[in-house]
């Protein structure tokens, strides 16, 4: 496999870790707000339904506190046996993705001073700017022409 193949594949990995990840991090903000804001949200007087949690959860309970049910939402308890090990590979995925990052980090990130330069970004953003890819660094340097328009040129130093 070629070095760019590589890093495309692994960019693929960390978008989709990306997207898993963000939605269990929703989960867990949207959350963690409602119970730091339990007492201005009166969760500890709500009561989440039945047919909303599973029914091994809490059986002995006829209502759940819906406080307590986020809680136990955000500790895995409130899927038994099956929590605990979903709250685990949750973790796993956190870490997948930190690493792939830092992996796609360390490898180089191949074109992106590209892209931001050949966008109408303005002159004074890429005046200096050292970019790099895997095949070549080059520095950018712009200037204006008599009639304004904007040049950049690009000194290969490899």
């Amino acid at each position: 496999m070629k070095y760019s193949r590589i890093l495309q594949f692994i960019r693929g990995i960390h978008v989709w870790l990306g997207l898993v990840v963000a939605l269990y991090l929703a989960l867990i903000a949207v959350s963690g707000v409602a119970l730091n804001h339990r007492h201005a949200l009166r969760l500890d007087d709500r009561y989440v339904s039945r047919t909303w949690v599973p029914p091994t959860y809490r059986p002995e309970e006829a209502r759940v506190r819906a406080d307590v049910a986020l809680n136990d939402l955000r500790s895995g308890l409130l899927f038994g046996r099956t929590g605990t090990p979903t709250v685990d590979i949750a973790a796993v995925f956190c870490l997948a993705l930190l690493a792939s990052g830092f992996t796609i980090l360390a490898l180089g990130r191949s074109g992106s001073c590209e892209r931001k330069l050949t966008s109408n970004a303005p002159a004074k953003e890429a005046q200096g700017l050292l970019c790099s890819s895997p095949r070549r660094l080059f520095l950018v340097a712009s200037s204006k022409s008599p009639n304004g328009a904007k040049i950049l040129s690009f000194k290969n130093n490899r």
